[in-house]
């Protein structure tokens, strides 16, 4: 099922249930915001009236099989952000702000008004080395002590 039939099926079922830890955002209460925005509830369990699973890390595996059994589509938290241009442009989103954080170390909040569309983050991915990189210059700079230096080094490289 393409992003534009799951759309369609929403528009009828409007029931969505989240399995999981979402990655992209802080919280499930954010997929909560997200949801009533575009008239969607959210289920705590997979049944024939659930329209769509969207699953994210750690997810619980009984419900992606149930999803499976009853022909509910499975997406990713990745391709709800995809899906999210299809609710729109059948009419969906109700008008209702959107507010939620982005799971990004500088706390980003991007808020969705009626002026405005909903953009796929693109999340930096920082290394390890950068990261050291980044503390040396800290203690370097005087800002960290050597003890929490090493600590912290120690902490990244799992040691």
């Amino acid at each position: 099922m393409d992003l534009k039939e799951i759309a369609l099926r929403l528009q009828e079922f409007k029931s969505v249930c989240v399995t999981g830890s979402p990655a992209m955002l802080r919280s499930r209460m954010d997929f909560l915001d997200i949801l009533s925005a575009y008239s969607l509830t959210a289920s705590v369990s997979v049944s024939k009236k659930t329209g769509l699973l969207i699953v994210c890390s750690d997810p619980r595996q009984t419900k992606i099989e149930k999803a499976n059994a009853l022909n509910i589509p499975v997406i990713s938290e990745q391709q709800w952000f995809e899906l999210v241009p299809e609710l729109e442009a059948i009419g969906m989103w109700n008008g209702k702000s959107i507010s939620y954080s982005l799971a990004l170390e500088d706390n980003t909040t991007i808020y969705k008004d009626p002026e405005s569309k909903i953009e796929i983050p693109n999340i930096k991915v920082v290394s390890v080395v950068d990261e050291i990189r980044g503390l040396k210059q800290l203690l370097d700079e005087g800002i960290l002590t050597e003890e929490e230096f090493a600590a912290k080094k120690k902490q990244l490289l799992g040691i």
